[in-house]
């Protein structure tokens, strides 16, 4: 049990926390361990069970928001783990427009994040976040075209999925 709270330690509600295998190297995580996601209360706090036989971490997420997530811990069976804080960092806003070759809005684009680690591991990274995330969290394009999320800080590429175009990758650059 715990409480997901933001930087500025208020709490969060309506946090989706999860539970997966913690790789020690520092990876990401082979598999969920959580069939459906448990939601933070109104007062930030939660409950969720986890598989004892693995390290774990728990993970908070938050449409728009980076995710939180727990250090890796690992419990004997029975054991219970009480005051785990996840917090949710503010991040950096990232906004942008999508727009087609006439320069026409695109509204309901998927628009994903991932750590730039080049060609092959950005890719990857990318299916990956795709396949964790649920329909009412991805973040979408506006009627407009327009698209607003908070980032830690770090070098992301960006992916954007329109239906009825292909998927279009904007790689990472340095300023």
């Amino acid at each position: 049990t715990g409480i997901v709270v933001n930087e500025r330690k208020e709490p969060v509600a309506g946090a989706r926390l999860f539970s997966h295998s913690a790789l020690r190297d520092g990876g990401m995580p082979t598999f969920m361990l959580a069939s459906d996601p448990i939601v933070s209360a109104p007062d930030g706090t939660f409950r969720i069970d986890v598989d004892a036989e693995a390290d774990i971490k728990v993970e908070a997420r938050k449409k728009g928001f980076p995710s939180g997530e727990s250090p890796a811990m690992k419990l004997a069976q029975g054991e219970r783990k009480t005051g785990v804080v996840l917090t949710i960092p503010s991040g950096i806003t990232v906004t942008g427009r999508v727009v087609d070759a006439d320069q026409n809005p695109l509204s309901g684009v998927t628009v994903v994040t991932g750590e730039s680690r080049g060609a092959f591991g950005g890719q990857r990274r990318f299916m990956l976040g795709v396949q964790r995330q649920r329909e009412d969290e991805l973040v979408r394009t506006a009627a407009d075209g327009s698209f607003s999320m908070q980032l830690k800080e770090g070098t992301y590429d960006i992916r954007f999925d329109p239906e009825g175009f292909g998927p279009k990758t904007v790689p990472a650059h340095e300023r």
